[in-house]
């Protein structure tokens, strides 16, 4: 099945502490917005998205290999 497409996400009002393996794999989304609750990249969690900056705020421990694979937009990390 293929993934619904869209502009944001903003997921800053739920409690989330990990986002999964390949959770967001494919250009599906061109701005995240990450909870401060984060703690956890998984695995290619972002693969081939297509955003230029990524901001993680609060708690992040564990960023897995691959977290960011092939996101030839990805510019910048801020941590």
């Amino acid at each position: 099945m293929d993934k619904m497409r869209m502009e944001s996400l903003d997921m800053t009002a739920q409690n989330i502490e990990k986002i999964g393996e390949r959770a967001f794999l494919g250009p599906n989304c061109y701005e995240i917005d990450l909870p401060d609750t984060l703690k956890e990249l998984g695995d290619g969690a972002f693969s081939n998205c297509e955003f230029s900056e990524l901001v993680i705020l609060g708690s992040i421990k564990v960023i897995q290999k691959g977290s960011f694979n092939a996101c030839e937009q990805l510019q910048t990390v801020v941590i």
